[in-house]
C-alpha cells in the first residue's frame, strides 16, 4: 500500500504532461495560422504532431542537450512568443528554452524573449511575391548566434496557386 501515493502521483503527472502537450499543440497551430510563426524543437518540426510525438521529442531534446527540457517550459515559452508582436519567422523553442535556463533562469520568460528577439521586431514586414502561377513567401529565421548578436536569415518557400488555367 505504500506505493499507492507514488502511483497516483505519477498518473496525475502523466495526465498533466499530456494536457500541456495538447495546449502546446493549440498554441503551435495558432502561431502558424494566425501569425505565420513556425515553432521547432531542436530543428524538429512540431506542426502536425500528436501528443505522444511531442512528448517523445521533448525526451529526445533532453538527451540531446543533456538537460531535460520540460513540456511545461515549452508551453510557457510558446505562450510568451504568442504575446510578442513578431513578424513571420521560424523559432526553435528548444534552443530558446535551453538558453533561458542557462542565461536568465531568475528572470521572466517574457523579458528574456523580448531581449533575445528584439532584432526580429526590427525586420521589415515581408509580402508574398507572385512569379507566374507560383507564390513566393518569405520569412525570417533565427540563424546561429555569434558573439556580436543574432543573425536573422531570410528564407523563402514557394507554393502554387489554386486557380484553374483558362
Amino acid at each position: 500500500m505504500a506505493s499507492k501515493p507514488t502511483y497516483d502521483s505519477e498518473i496525475a503527472f502523466q495526465s498533466d504532461r499530456r494536457k500541456a502537450a495538447v495546449e502546446l499543440i493549440k498554441i503551435i497551430s495558432d502561431l502558424w495560422y494566425d501569425f505565420s510563426i513556425e515553432l521547432v524543437l531542436f530543428r524538429n518540426q512540431l506542426m502536425d504532431r500528436n501528443v505522444s510525438e511531442i512528448l517523445k521529442l521533448h525526451e529526445y531534446a533532453g538527451e540531446f542537450v543533456n538537460k531535460p527540457i520540460s513540456i511545461f517550459d515549452s508551453v510557457e515559452m510558446a505562450q510568451a512568443i504568442k504575446l510578442l508582436n513578431l513578424p513571420a519567422s521560424k523559432l526553435d523553442i528548444g534552443k530558446l528554452t535551453f538558453e533561458y535556463h542557462k542565461e536568465a533562469p531568475n528572470h521572466s520568460i517574457s523579458a528574456f524573449l523580448s531581449k533575445k528577439l528584439k532584432a526580429a521586431k526590427q525586420q521589415p514586414k515581408l509580402k508574398p511575391k507572385r512569379c507566374g502561377t507560383l507564390w513566393i513567401w518569405t520569412y525570417w529565421a533565427l540563424g546561429s548566434t555569434r558573439t556580436d548578436g543574432e543573425i536573422w536569415k531570410r528564407q523563402s518557400i514557394t507554393t502554387s496557386s489554386h486557380r484553374n488555367p483558362r
